[in-house]
C-alpha cells in the first residue's frame, strides 16, 4: 500500500511539475540548465520514475515561478475540474509573478466577467415574460 501511494504521489507531482513547465512554455533543456540538474533527470520527475528530494522540488518551483503554496494548492484536482484545471494553472503563473499590473489587470477583467455572468444566471432563473403571462391566462 505505501509503494502504491509513493507512487501515485510521484506521479502526481511530475504531472503538476509538467504541466507547470508546458504551461509557461519552457523546454525542458532550459529547466535542466537554469536549475543545474541532468535533462533526462526532470523527465523521470515529471514521469514519475524519479525519488527527487525537496530541494529538487524547490529549485523547479523556483524556475517555473512558483511558490511551494500555490503548486500544492493546484494539486487539489477533486476541487478543480479537469475543464478549468488549464486556467487556474494560467491564473497562478500570473499571480505567482507577483507583478502588480498583471493582477491588476486580472482582476478588472475578472470582475467585469463576473457581474456579466451574474446577470446572465438571474437572467436564466427568473421567469421570462412569456411564461409568466401562460400563468397568468390559466
Amino acid at each position: 500500500m505505501t509503494d502504491q501511494l509513493s507512487q501515485r504521489a510521484k506521479e502526481t507531482i511530475g504531472k503538476r511539475l509538467r504541466d507547470l513547465r508546458e504551461g509557461a512554455g519552457i523546454t525542458v533543456s532550459e529547466i535542466a540548465r537554469n536549475a543545474s540538474m541532468d535533462r533526462t533527470y526532470i523527465h523521470d520527475i515529471e514521469a514519475g520514475r524519479a525519488n527527487w528530494s525537496i530541494d529538487h522540488l524547490a529549485r523547479l518551483l523556483q524556475q517555473y515561478h512558483s511558490s511551494l503554496e500555490s503548486f500544492f494548492v493546484g494539486m487539489r484536482s477533486n476541487e478543480i475540474p479537469p475543464e478549468h484545471a488549464d486556467l487556474f494553472r494560467m491564473l497562478a503563473i500570473i499571480l505567482d509573478s507577483r507583478d502588480p499590473d498583471l493582477a491588476f489587470g486580472i482582476r478588472v477583467n475578472l470582475e467585469a466577467i463576473s457581474e456579466k455572468a451574474a446577470r446572465i444566471r438571474r437572467a436564466r432563473d427568473s421567469p421570462s415574460p412569456s411564461k409568466g403571462r401562460a400563468r397568468k391566462a390559466r
